[in-house]
């Protein structure tokens, strides 16, 4: 249906912009499906066209002539849109919101029931649906926290879950997740790592990325101030596949030479 609004006045172009949902969450990156939202503010919080129209009538017949496909397209909506409670100051208009300018500056992603223990990074704007929850202008370095053994082992630890088990990632409980404090040293080593996971599952979101992940896991281990024992104690209670416990106590110990750069 985008493509075909496009094609019928390039200006939807303005107007839609790309949603996401829980299921669209993957590790480091998002899985974008090709779903669109129509974002039409309110004009309580943005100044379109028409809204300083004196009259509903007057102001739909502007929104018609500035966007003429989403109009026609709404049409069969029509009952159901000047029905709904959580409309904007105009009917084909969504509710008031505050936080907008939030969902178009980089920002964290998780799901709200997450089972994956899967954390994306978005820096291109989309928009979300309410199963998901976002941090946005955090630092890359929480990205690896959370995507790392000790982060995943902290995480189900905060929240009294089983390794494998749903976690329930309301803000409540989730802000209480220990934020370690970190040096340039540190913050560097870990941002040009993720920055680099990024990257690769840009261009490809299969990339193979095991062996920074295991830097990372390492590197974060020495972050919290982990000693080698109780690193290998959250790694056999996370129980990851052989060479991906090999790997990351391997890291750990390569990070404590400082011998990752």
């Amino acid at each position: 249906m985008s493509s075909l609004l496009i094609q019928t006045d390039s200006s939807s172009r303005k107007i839609l912009k790309p949603f996401l949902r829980g299921r669209d969450v993957g590790r480091w990156r998002v899985q974008f499906a090709d779903q669109y939202l129509i974002r039409i503010a309110s004009s309580e919080n943005r100044t379109h066209p028409w809204s300083h129209a004196k009259t509903t009538k007057q102001a739909e017949r502007i929104f018609a002539e500035t966007y003429p496909a989403v109009h026609a397209w709404f049409e069969e909506f029509r009952s159901a849109l000047i029905k709904r409670q959580d409309q904007g100051r105009f009917f084909w208009e969504l509710r008031s919101c505050a936080y907008w300018g939030e969902f178009e500056r980089p920002k964290l992603l998780y799901m709200e029931i997450n089972r994956m223990d899967a954390y994306s990074w978005d820096d291109s704007g989309m928009l979300m649906n309410n199963k998901l929850f976002m941090l946005p202008d955090v630092s890359l370095v929480l990205l690896a926290c959370l995507n790392s053994m000790v982060g995943k082992w902290a995480v189900h630890q905060l929240l009294g879950v089983p390794m494998g088990g749903f976690l329930e990632l309301q803000w409540p409980r989730f802000s209480r997740f220990p934020v370690a404090n970190t040096d340039k040293a540190m913050t560097k080593l870990l941002t040009r790592r993720v920055e680099k996971i990024l990257a690769l599952k840009k261009e490809n979101s299969n990339a193979f990325v095991a062996g920074i992940e295991a830097e990372i896991d390492g590197l974060v281990a020495h972050l919290y101030g982990l000693s080698d024992s109780e690193f290998k104690t959250i790694v056999s209670e996370i129980a990851p596949p052989d060479p991906a416990r090999v790997a990351a106590e391997d890291a750990y110990r390569a990070a404590g030479k400082g011998l990752l750069k």
